[in-house]
């Protein structure tokens, strides 16, 4: 609950509310090398899980097709990611 005045003395009052908001987190995954690293997507907000993962596969695409194609073909090279829930206030 915040109160709070302007500077013309009208008093507003707003009930803080807390939403469900989405990360996206990916890493980058080699079954050959026998590791995932985490890669850094843009950070952004989603306010609900099917925008996450449409963007999810939007970013993996885009990123694999930055790295050279035969290192993602060696390595058996892919994107993982999930979308991370976080309460925001």
């Amino acid at each position: 609950y915040i109160l709070f005045s302007n500077n013309i003395g009208l008093l507003y009052n707003f009930t803080r509310v807390s939403m469900i908001k989405y990360i996206l987190l990916a890493y980058l995954c080699s079954p050959v090398a026998g590791k995932c690293l985490p890669v850094i997507p843009p950070i952004k907000e989603f306010s609900n899980f099917k925008s996450c993962a449409i963007y999810g596969y939007h970013f993996a695409g885009l990123y694999l097709n930055k790295i050279n194609s035969p290192d993602v073909n060696n390595y058996k090279m892919y994107v993982s990611f999930f979308c991370n829930q976080s309460k925001a206030t």
